[in-house]
């Protein structure tokens, strides 16, 4: 049985990660969640863990910027940089000085430029340089970049970069936001935009793989096959035990909102991963869409 410690207790994707190893691979796993708040982490001994998957960390949309006196954006990089990059390395240095020896780190596709596009050729791929346009993207690929300080031959890091993630519970996010859509709209624009998915089970079962592996390098995860919009719309509302009227004939209107208008870009907007980026012979992809998307809602 493998010890696999995830780092960051309470969020979404981890206690979805749990979930699915515990009911899928039974006996395979022990499984235990590291409080990282309020220092917690100092006294934490990381040597009894085989694997860590981090999934700690604060997006701008939960910020208390009041509350947190952050008042620009200059501010809230400085914050996010200390949570997501700073924090994440001093804990990732410890786990390494008390012997783990791998580490999976949940980063984010917003590394990428989002300039979403109507090109059905415009795709992300191993080689495409990141370039984050937000504070977000930027605090992440900063601790990408300090966790690939710590490497060596007895560490191993995985970074994750997760498109749009979803699964059961999940409130918080786009996914939610078209759930919550979909309970209300009889209609929808059928457009042909396409987006890279990834369900938490395919998701637990990559880190699963790579856990027992003790596998490095980059990856760039998603669900077999892209999505458009208003397949997930059609799928979620069936899901729901209702029908909508997909609408032909304004594809062109939403590209076009999409490329000038930041809300529309991330419903009718595109980005996706090439394929054969994202390292399918591994045999974590083990859900379709359609019952991904039932077992989501």
């Amino acid at each position: 049985m493998s010890r696999l410690g995830i780092v960051g207790a309470g969020s979404f994707i981890g206690t979805a990660v749990e979930a699915h190893l515990q009911a899928e691979r039974p006996g395979q796993f022990e499984i235990e969640h590291i409080e990282t708040r309020d220092g917690a982490w100092r006294n934490a001994d990381f040597s009894c863990y085989d694997s860590l998957f981090y999934v700690a960390g604060v997006v701008p949309w939960t910020l208390d910027r009041k509350g947190l006196g952050i008042s620009s954006e200059v501010d809230e990089q400085a914050y996010l940089n200390a949570i997501n990059a700073e924090l994440t390395y001093r804990i990732a240095k410890k786990a390494k000085a008390d012997g783990v020896s791998h580490l999976a780190f949940l980063s984010t596709s917003d590394v990428y430029a989002k300039r979403d596009s109507a090109d059905p050729q415009c795709v992300v791929g191993i080689r495409t340089e990141p370039e984050p346009q937000s504070t977000y993207g930027k605090s992440k690929l900063k601790a990408e970049g300090m966790l690939r300080e710590l490497e060596s031959a007895d560490f191993r890091v995985a970074i994750l970069r997760l498109p749009m993630v979803y699964g059961p519970n999940c409130t918080k996010g786009s996914f939610a936001s078209l759930v919550k859509l979909c309970e209300k709209v009889p209609a929808f624009p059928n457009v042909n935009n396409a987006r890279s998915t990834l369900f938490t089970g395919n998701l637990a079962e990559l880190v699963a793989l790579l856990a027992q592996s003790k596998a490095g390098g980059t990856y760039l995860p998603q669900d077999r096959a892209w999505a458009s919009t208003s397949e997930l719309v059609r799928l979620i509302c069936a899901a729901q035990g209702k029908q909508v009227r997909l609408v032909g004939g304004l594809s062109k209107p939403c590209a076009f909102m999409a490329r000038h208008n930041a809300t529309a870009r991330k419903v009718f907007g595109n980005f996706r991963y090439d394929h054969a980026a994202s390292n399918e012979e591994l045999g974590y992809q083990r859900f379709g869409l359609e019952e991904a998307i039932r077992l989501s809602v």
